[in-house]
């Protein structure tokens, strides 16, 4: 079984420092390898583990980082996008006032 590969490609100098003061802080690496899309397009990226993703999306709120993050199976498969899942589940509560409020605009 094959396991996920994840990439951050930086969009500014900004996000680049943060990426690498990040990956030696965890002493990772901070050499930065060529991934190909499905569209055969090079990608400069920085490997990176993927807890080391969830807290530079969680920095987002803090420091103006700029990134996207690719993933891919394995070493000769093509790389894609992962997005954020950035919207929730409604909670009962909400649900109630919802049905509710539909109620209320019926009468």
């Amino acid at each position: 079984m094959s396991k996920k590969q994840w990439f951050v490609e930086c969009a500014d100098a900004f996000t680049n420092e943060t990426v690498v003061g990040g990956l030696q802080e965890l002493s990772e690496s901070t050499d930065m390898v060529d991934i190909f899309d499905a569209d055969d397009e090079k990608h400069r990226v920085f490997r990176v583990p993927y807890s080391f993703i969830t807290r530079l999306h969680a920095s987002r709120k803090s420091f103006p980082v700029k990134f996207k993050v690719w993933q891919r199976a394995s070493d000769n498969s093509k790389a894609y996008v992962w997005k954020f899942h950035t919207t929730r589940r409604k909670s009962v509560k909400e649900k109630k006032a919802e049905a509710d409020l539909a109620r209320l605009r019926r009468k």
